[in-house]
């Protein structure tokens, strides 16, 4: 029975004995007589003598534990230096190799730093025919929608001016007349502006007035909306009437007040002045409430009655 157990632990201890730096790939060490693998950021290669993995140490890192390469930020990838990946392949960083989109697929830019940035390569793909325009999720040729067109080769479809129109895939748009000043395109033509409206040449719509503005019917301009005229006593301001001030006047659509003349004076909002009163006196020669004195004769005949 001894003898058993002697056999079995002597043939552990050879088959241990057996694992060696050495008989591990590049990228595993001998732990407990089993070749494991590096952990993340050692690293180790046979030939250089050493049993066990090596730090790659701070701004590094390890690729399958094999080699140490410098930590490169997502895009790139170090090659003597940090590099970006070119068009059409990726990285996440901390790796010496780009990965490629495939065949009929490519970035938008160098640098590209997940699989999501691969798109279809339009210049591996047909060139659509005019009217279609190139679907790039799916490489195929879709038609264009209404009011809008393509020429050929066309990645997307172009919208039609406004005063333009087309059915799903036209190759142009079938412009409408342009509308004189003071008038707008409607589906039945050309339709002149509303009161308090205006509008220019190949208008779609009418612009309103300024809010107190008013405008006839066919204006041309925003110069044709003005206030509407001020009453007598105020006068027009870009902000509309404004009241006269004391001492002023004005009469009806005046665009300004004018002085009260000499000798003359009004309240604010007047629509004319009025002559200024002679002032009170209380001298009994020019004051007619006193009663006029009695001459002296008349008092002494008085007295002489009596």
């Amino acid at each position: 029975m001894w003898l058993i157990i002697f056999h079995i632990l002597s043939a552990g201890l050879a088959s241990s004995a057996l694992i060696s730096a050495e008989s591990c790939e590049d990228g595993y060490e001998p732990i407990d007589g089993v070749c494991t693998p590096c952990a993340e950021g050692f690293a180790r290669v046979n030939g250089y003598f050493l049993e066990m993995c090596w730090d790659c140490g701070d701004g590094w890192t390890s690729i399958d534990g094999k080699t140490c390469v410098s930590v490169c930020p997502p895009g790139q990838i170090y090659y003597e230096e940090c590099t970006d990946c070119p068009k059409g392949s990726w990285s996440t960083g901390e790796t010496t190799t780009c990965q490629s989109c495939g065949e009929g697929y490519t970035t938008n830019y160098a640098g590209s730093t997940s699989q999501d940035d691969c798109v279809l390569d339009a210049d591996a793909l047909p060139a659509c025919q005019g009217g279609y325009y190139l679907e790039k999720s799916s490489g195929s040729c879709e038609i264009c929608p209404a009011n809008t067109y393509s020429t050929a080769g066309s990645l997307y479809c172009t919208d039609c001016p406004e005063n333009g129109s087309s059915d799903a895939g036209a190759t142009e748009c079938a412009l409408q007349e342009d509308c004189e000043a003071g008038s707008y395109l409607t589906e039945d033509g050309c339709q002149e502006c509303g009161e308090n409206t205006y509008s220019l040449e190949a208008a779609m719509e009418c612009t309103p007035c300024p809010e107190g503005k008013n405008a006839p019917a066919g204006s041309t301009s925003p110069d044709d909306c003005q206030y509407a005229p001020c009453e007598a006593g105020f006068y027009m301001t870009e902000d509309g009437c404004q009241e006269c001030g004391a001492n002023s006047y004005s009469s009806a659509s005046a665009i300004e007040c004018l002085p009260c003349p000499e000798g003359t004076e009004s309240q604010a909002g007047a629509n004319s002045c009025s002559a200024i009163p002679a002032p009170k006196t209380t001298d009994p020669q020019f004051d007619t409430t006193v009663p006029p004195p009695v001459p002296p004769t008349e008092k002494k005949k008085k007295n002489t009655m009596r």
